[in-house]
């Protein structure tokens, strides 16, 4: 089990050997997949949630910087 997003592609290793494309079940945060031990995975996760990530920082990054000019514009009044 490992917490990720779903939509991506998940690739198993056993020991030694070469990465294979693996299904796995959603549960809850988690996506569960059988796995030897001493394996390991890797996971490709869809890149459309950083693009949407980026814009949201963009918009707060406006945001707080209109609030930040709001704030200067005011004391600005009040000290004249």
């Amino acid at each position: 089990r490992v917490k990720a997003e779903s939509g991506g592609t998940l690739y198993v290793c056993a020991p030694g050997g070469e990465p294979v494309e693996t299904e796995y079940v959603k549960d809850g945060s988690y996506l569960s997949f059988p796995m030897e031990n001493g394996g390991s995975f890797i996971y490709y996760g869809r890149s459309e949630r950083h693009k949407d990530m980026r814009v949201r920082i963009a918009l707060f990054a406006c945001a707080a910087a209109a609030v930040l000019i709001l704030i200067r514009f005011r004391v600005k009044r009040k000290s004249s």
